[in-house]
């Protein structure tokens, strides 16, 4: 209250809302507007997100907030479900549920207050597998069946195919070593190649995690002559596949077939493509079968090492009269060391240095001719390879025909407009021999510009734009036709055309990008992609092996520049190329090669053939080929995040020593690669440890050993992955634990020298005297055993003994034990008689003589003993 002019001040109380608010004040009867704003909202919930198992749950979260800032909830995720209210106001207590998760591992956002909130869920889907099988030809092998159990799974039911004509079902057993568990085998369809099994473990009994083998399915391959490749898979005759748990849930199971391989013998016939025939070679020095160098991409025979001034033979005995082909090639010192061909001991053709493959042919008179491939070194240097090899050896007696073989491809060429050009094929077989060249697969005749068209050797007089393009050449008789190669003529106006860069006025295509090779494994998508320039419009067509390719399932993009293969196959690993066109001419790419290499198998990167190996923890164990120690694979962790382990094991029978190369890159001495033994840690390395060799004993009889990789919470440097290779398993060498005693002998005594060790069995003993391998005798037994006997020792035997002891693992020598025989005595000085009651000496027959001896005796001194006899 007052008079005149004044200043009214006044104070506004904090505002605890969110909401702005006003108030007015009347002075003088005038009104006054108050505003304030109102407390900016603020959220913050209480963890980022959470993670679930496989089965359904419930989670909690709290959100934060002043009380009366609204919120609301945003869920777009179908199995995850807000079960408490999904808007409000104030601080909250907000729960949720997640469904069963019968797939793969996920996770799902839902928002609070437009806060993410991220739900992560273990992976539901179990993974069954087959693991590989590689089996001698006739030999039995086993193939473990491998299940990932999540815990609680007390029943899995499958069925096994398998080609019967390499494969027959032979046993199967159950092997995960759970207590009570069974095993079930239906053999009702094993005429068809069809197993069935189901396996079941009592409730007790399922509650182990990890990928484990729950059975171990066993074949017996068939008879054949090389190495032949097939697929067991998971199948559902004649039991359907299903795995539960021990309610009798059903659980959704990933399969995964696995690769047989059924490695025939190759013999010196199967690498020579000549079967039928006897072949023979030097014991000492013998040709052998092998699959690295061949000409028909399969094997071929192979000379043996050898020094200078040795030779290495391959022999055949062939009645004439015919004809005798094949193709050889050798890697020698030039006109020193040389590849010879014999025909009964008379030298009919020769090669040395860095020759490549020929084709040679000779006639065989009648009789029997003894052929002979003959590498031989002299007394000077090694160069190239050392090697001979032969391959495709073909026999073809007279007045049979026999099928053509093109052993020169016509070439390609890159002339000038109207220059002659000359197209040449070398062919065998039984004469008489056709021949029709072919232009862009179309026959040709002869006319003006062409002659030889049904010659071996084709010519083009005035070679033009219009006639560039793909020629070949069929070449026939009565025992059939083989195709050449394709040879490419390219032609142009000037060399500058020739190498396809025209400059001015329409132009040719041109590739700019050529599609390049791949390797990829089984089931990849892949892209080939080429870029081409010239005058449009441009068509693209993609080509297989030579072939055109159309859009399908698995092929889109044939007449694009863009060539995609979904889900690759073995049957499609070959060469791909592209064809360019427009109205001017085309364009060829190079060559682009797929291989579809299969997966690497756990034991084939460990380089351990038929071993059983589980992975298990937050991710598998694989094999890869880009970290290696031995040029060729590796085992490689799985990606890890903090606070996790994976880890890959088998189980050894002992005694034995294991020795393999491990690798880390990881966060120094926080994140490690460990190695185990039976459960208890025996070496670790972390940091950037390169290839580090490491041994270790197994003593006892069955052990398994593990290795696992685990990162702590401190984060994660270098490529956070450890790597194995190349485990191997060897028997311990023998541990002499009782020496060989000295001892002293009368002469004729039985003396006894032993010896006591441990080691991996088999063990092999050898008995020395003075330092000589002792044989077994009538006087002398056991001689490799541990135990020796000399039933009449006598002074000739007195010496220093020791014994060799010999296993797989090594061997080791026994200390030295001395002998010493006392010469024998008469026999009336032991009787102290020198004759007896008929007044003559004494003597001594039957199967073993009386010997004079003073370790019994009745005076003291000596006695007479009887021999040693036997019933």
């Amino acid at each position: 209250v007052g008079t005149g002019s004044g200043v009214v001040t006044y104070r506004v109380a904090a505002n605890p809302h969110y909401q702005e608010r006003t108030g007015g004040l009347t002075v003088a009867d005038q009104s006054f507007t108050v505003t304030q704003s109102g407390v900016p909202c603020t959220y913050r919930l209480s963890a980022p997100g959470s993670s679930h198992g496989e089965a359904e749950d419930a989670g909690e979260v709290v959100l934060a907030t002043g009380a009366d800032c609204p919120w609301s909830v945003l869920n777009p995720n179908e199995w995850i479900t807000v079960t408490s209210q999904t808007n409000g106001t104030g601080p909250a207590l907000l729960s949720y549920w997640v469904a069963r998760n019968d797939g793969p591992a996920r996770s799902g956002t839902f928002f609070v207050a437009g806060l993410p909130f991220v739900v992560k869920q273990e992976r539901g889907l179990r993974g069954a597998r087959l693991g590989d099988l590689v089996i001698e030809s006739g030999q039995t092998a086993c193939l473990p069946v491998l299940l990932e159990r999540h815990g609680g799974e007390g029943m899995a039911r499958w069925s096994v195919c398998y080609d019967t004509n390499l494969l027959t079902f032979a046993s199967a057993r159950p092997s995960s070593g759970i207590a009570g568990e069974a095993l079930a085998v239906d053999t009702s369809q094993v005429a068809q190649g069809r197993v069935g099994f189901a396996w079941s473990v009592p409730a007790a009994g399922s509650a182990g995690a990890g990928t484990q083998s729950v059975a171990t399915v066993c074949f017996r391959a068939a008879n054949v002559p090389g190495p032949m490749t097939s697929v067991a898979r998971f199948c559902d005759q004649p039991v359907p596949r299903d795995v539960s748990d021990i309610f009798g849930r059903h659980v959704v199971v990933d399969y995964a077939d696995a690769t047989v391989q059924v490695t025939g013998e190759c013999t010196l016939g199967v690498s020579l493509n000549a079967a039928q025939f006897a072949w023979t070679t030097d014991t000492s020095a013998p040709w052998a079968c092998e699959t690295e160098v061949s000409h028909d991409g399969f094997d071929a025979a192979q000379s043996a090492a050898i020094a200078d001034g040795q030779s290495s033979s391959l022999k055949l005995t062939i009645d004439g009269p015919g004809t005798l082909s094949f193709w050889w090639k050798v890697s020698s010192e030039t006109n020193n060391d040389r590849l010879r061909l014999y025909v009964n001991d008379s030298e009919q053709a020769r090669i040395s240095g860095e020759v490549d493959w020929e084709w040679r042919t000779f006639t065989l008179p009648s009789g029997s001719q003894a052929l002979r491939w003959k590498y031989s070194k002299n007394g000077s240097l090694v160069d190239g390879q050392d090697r001979g090899w032969v391959d495709e050896v073909l026999f073809t007696p007279e007045g049979v025909v026999a099928a053509p073989v093109i052993t020169r491809q016509p070439a390609s060429q890159f002339v000038i407009a109207q220059s002659a050009v000359t197209f040449a094929v070398g062919a065998s077989g039984s004469p008489p021999l056709s021949y029709q060249w072919r232009f862009n697969a179309t026959n040709l005749t002869d006319d003006g510009n062409v002659s030889g068209a049904t010659t071996a050797t084709l010519s083009l007089s005035s070679a033009q734009a219009a006639q560039q393009g793909a020629y070949s050449v069929v070449v026939s008789n009565a025992a059939g036709s083989v195709t050449s190669s394709n040879a490419l003529l390219k032609v142009g106006s000037s060399l500058t055309e020739v190498e396809f860069t025209p400059t001015v006025g329409p132009t040719a295509p041109v590739l700019s990008v050529q599609p390049v090779s791949q390797d990829v494994a089984p089931g990849a998508d892949i892209l080939f992609d080429a870029a081409a320039g010239g005058t449009g419009p441009l068509s693209y067509q993609w080509q297989f092996n030579g072939l055109d390719l159309v859009d399908g399932d698995a092929v889109s993009g044939a007449t694009s520049p863009a060539l995609a293969l979904w889900n690759v196959q073995a049957a499609q690993q070959g060469t791909y190329r592209v064809v360019v066109r427009n109205a001017y001419s085309w364009a060829l790419s190079s060559n682009a090669v797929l291989r579809v290499i299969p997966a690497i198998t756990l034991a084939e990167a460990l380089d351990t053939p038929g071993r059983v190996w589980l992975s298990g923890g937050y991710s598998p164990w694989v094999g890869q080929r880009a970290v290696n120690h031995d040029g060729l694979d590796a085992a490689q962790s799985g990606a890890l995040p903090d606070r996790q382990t994976n880890w890959i094991e088998t189980a050894v029978l002992g005694p034995a020593a294991v020795t393999f190369w491990w690798k880390v890159s990881s966060e120094a001495n926080h994140d490690r690669l460990r190695f185990y033994l039976d459960g208890v840690e025996q070496a670790n390395i972390s940091g950037e440890a390169g290839w580090v060799w490491l041994a270790c004993d197994l003593t006892n009889t069955s052990q398994v050993v593990r290795w696992a990789y685990t990162k702590d919470s401190r984060g994660t440097a270098g490529l956070n992955m450890g790597w194995v290779d190349q485990v191997q398993f060897a028997p311990l060498a023998p541990l002499i634990t009782r020496q060989p005693i000295s001892q002293t002998a009368d002469q004729g005594a039985l003396v006894t020298l032993s010896v006591a060790d441990n080691g991996t069995a088999p063990i092999n003993y050898q008995w020395r005297l003075n330092g000589l391998k002792l044989l077994d005798s009538p006087n002398v037994s056991g001689a490799t055993l541990g135990r020796l006997i000399l039933s009449n020792a006598q002074p000739a035997q007195a010496g220093t003994y020791s014994v060799m002891v010999m296993n797989g693992g090594g061997r080791v020598l026994s200390t030295a034990a001395v002998l010493s025989v006392f010469a024998g005595q008469p026999l009336a000085k032991a009787l102290n008689a020198t004759t007896n009651l008929w007044g003559t000496g004494w003597t001594t027959g039957g199967d073993a003589p009386w010997v004079i001896q003073t370790s019994v005796t009745h005076d003291a001194v000596n006695a007479a003993q009887s021999g040693v006899i036997a019933d």
